[in-house]
């Protein structure tokens, strides 16, 4: 299967969920391949400082991330989309009309009510960790309920 992370810049969010979700996958055997992209990437960057040293936590090393805007390519590539906001979502299946039935936020697809996962750009540090403990934890209830 191949999971594709949208946010809105490609450096904080998306690239914490794809590296998370990848490893988190593999520890259950499960085979997967992950990539991330942002709906607003106006050239290529890395992935935020603050990104970085969340992940280090988890023992990801994501500094190696280029940040790029969505594209047709990415969309056909992927069996299932799943962005961060409602308003990703919104946005990209008005733009990618035949690839709708696979386009989610996140916590839709864990199954809970849907909520934004918070966009911690331009925060502290404690803000990206957070972030990153709420996409371990939406994670973590979409990967149980493939292991069922």
């Amino acid at each position: 299967m191949n999971i594709l992370f949208v946010c809105t810049g490609n450096t904080c969010r998306s690239p914490m969920a794809a590296a998370l979700s990848e490893v988190m996958l593999n520890k259950k055997g499960i085979k997967c391949q992950t990539d991330s992209a942002g709906m607003s990437v106006f050239y290529p960057s890395g992935a935020s400082g603050h990104a970085i040293n969340a992940m280090r936590e988890y023992g990801i090393n994501i500094s190696g991330h280029k940040s790029k805007q969505v594209s047709l390519s990415e969309i056909e590539w992927a069996d299932l989309i799943l962005t961060m906001t409602e308003t990703h979502k919104s946005s990209l299946t008005l733009q990618y009309v035949d690839s709708q039935e696979k386009i989610f936020t996140l916590s839709e697809y864990a199954g809970e009510e849907n909520c934004d996962v918070s966009d911690p750009f331009g925060g502290s540090l404690q803000e990206y960790k957070s972030c990153a403990k709420q996409l371990e934890r939406l994670l973590e209830k979409i990967i149980r309920s493939y292991s069922q």
